[in-house]
């Protein structure tokens, strides 16, 4: 989770600077240096109880605000406001160019709220007379406890083209010249907030088939039907050179048909997503880089009437694809993909500036031709048994078959010799690959892969969020089943809705009131 904004800076409308005490620099420790303005406040810090905590809805802010005044002031009012801000930076702007857009902004008062604005206006055009209220000179602090709100858009997330912040701001209002009050100076501290995401309601799982058919089968049956299951997701497009059919076939129609299967569609950062994957194939087939698995983000942000689209993956596995008679033509094995501690949740609260969406997205790779390298130009698949290096492409994006041919010899090396000649004689993927095997980094450019023939594949549609409540307690049934005993006196569960009291019971009908309120509170996250 990336941070907000800075705002802690101690600014005042009067402008100017001079040098600090060393009573401002004591304010706190998590102030960013000293900040002197030639007003009647010398500074002014929000310091909170606990500043690294992450907050979350429902909870409270403690913390206090410390002002130093230089000399004694009347008719002061300090205002404080719970802030959020989403900023959204346009292509090619500076930080400074980002569009501000708040959202959130409650106020209270920590002094000088109990006076209503007639009282104020009728202090600002008295000439002389008693102040409303008034600070000495010195060092004042006033604490205060702010709640979250219930709902909050989205957690505090920072990103290439924007960022989602919350604060609390100070201000500080006096009379001046016999004027309604103004702000005369202020700061902001902010803070982290995480908005939980429960990923319980997306346990059910997912599954997409792709059925490929040689063009010679095609034109021999006369159909060219494509699966729009298999193109839903707009960043997975089909290679050339392979056509996908209504219907699968058996092998003697020379058809290769891939299937991934997600366990669940939701899964909370930190945890492991299991793709299993399916390939039959009609004859005996390898590559190194033959099943490309990666979790990708998808951010859309929105300028004016447009809307843009970036993707970013966050990690990749790789797997070897081996078919022979002894496997049945066939492979099958769970490719793991794990969500990271820092990503954020899927988030479509801001779609009036942008969203964020998440896919599993499974890349095949059918020919032996395609070199597969990483955005470091590390190759990684390709050179199996004499393959050639026709429709080869590197991480940026030039195809240099011929090239890494041309280098191998002026080298000395043989040309059919690369970094996994060992691959030659390969043996089957296992069944389940380890979670080390999984990349953050020097991945392979997935969209560059795409345009290679004999490259297919699919994505789906994840739901990423922060927590997965607890699943209930068995049932009754579900207890008997299990090891061990189980005692005889083990009472049958009634839900709360069914327990009904007797009129009149006042202590039963108070309990049962208490049970259903209980029930029907949401998880403590």
């Amino acid at each position: 989770m990336g941070g907000g904004q800075n705002h802690r800076s101690v600014r005042s409308s009067s402008g100017g600077s001079s040098s600090s005490s060393s009573s401002v620099a004591a304010m706190g420790e998590h102030h960013r240096g000293p900040f002197t303005t030639p007003g009647p406040v010398r500074g002014m810090l929000v310091v909170l109880d606990d500043p690294h905590r992450v907050f979350r809805p429902a909870e409270f802010i403690e913390g206090q605000l410390v002002v130093e005044i230089r000399r004694d002031l009347a008719n002061v009012r300090i205002r404080l406001v719970l802030c959020g801000e989403c900023k959204v930076r346009p292509p090619a702007a500076p930080l400074r160019g980002s569009r501000v857009n708040t959202f959130l902004e409650r106020a209270t008062f920590l002094s000088g709220g109990g006076y209503t604005d007639e009282q104020w206006a009728t202090a600002a055009a008295a000439d002389q007379g008693t102040p409303l209220n008034g600070l000495s000179k010195g060092t004042h602090r006033f604490p205060f406890r702010v709640k979250v709100p219930q709902k909050v858009l989205s957690s505090s997330i920072r990103f290439e083209r924007g960022s989602v912040a919350y604060f609390i701001r100070c201000e500080l209002e006096t009379l001046q010249n016999g004027i309604l009050p103004e702000t005369v100076s202020f700061c902001a501290q902010p803070f982290q907030l995480l908005r939980p995401v429960d990923v319980q309601p997306w346990e059910k799982g997912r599954s997409k088939k792709v059925v490929l058919q040689s063009a010679g089968m095609v034109m021999k049956r006369g159909t060219q039907q494509e699966i729009a299951d298999a193109t839903s997701s707009t960043f997975t497009t089909m290679s050339r050179g392979l056509t996908v059919q209504q219907q699968p076939h058996d092998n003697a129609d020379k058809t290769v048909q891939i299937t991934a299967t997600l366990p669940h569609t939701g899964y909370a950062i930190g945890e492991t997503i299991p793709v299993t994957v399916n390939v039959d194939h009609y004859k005996e087939y390898y590559h190194s880089a033959g099943i490309i698995v990666t979790l990708v983000r998808i951010c859309r942000v929105k300028q004016g009437q447009s809307m843009e689209t970036f993707r970013k993956d966050i990690c990749q596995n790789i797997v070897t694809l081996h078919v022979d008679a002894a496997s049945g033509f066939r492979f099958e094995g769970t490719v793991p993909l794990k969500v990271p501690l820092d990503a954020f949740a899927t988030s479509t609260a801001t779609a009036k500036w942008f969203t964020f969406q998440y896919y599993v997205e499974v890349m095949v790779n059918l020919s032996r031709k395609n070199l597969v390298y990483t955005e470091s130009n590390k190759l990684i698949g390709g050179h199996e048994r004499g393959g050639s290096e026709v429709g080869s492409y590197s991480g940026s994006g030039i195809a240099h078959g011929n090239l890494h041919k041309k280098v191998l010899q002026l080298i000395g090396a043989p040309a059919d010799v690369g970094p996994i000649a060992s691959a030659v004689t390969p043996t089957p993927a296992p069944a389940s690959i380890d979670e080390p095997s999984i990349k953050y980094t020097d991945m392979v450019n997935v969209e560059e892969l795409k345009r290679l023939r004999n490259v297919t594949g699919m994505s789906i549609e994840i739901v990423v969020g922060t927590t997965r409540r607890t699943k209930p307690l068995p049932s009754f049934n579900e207890w008997m089943t299990l090891d061990g005993p189980v005692g005889d006196a083990v009472p049958e569960y009634t839900p709360n809705l069914q327990f009904t009291a007797q009129q009149g019971d006042d202590k039963r009908e108070l309990e049962a009131q208490r049970l259903h309120e209980l029930e029907s509170e949401p998880a403590d996250y």
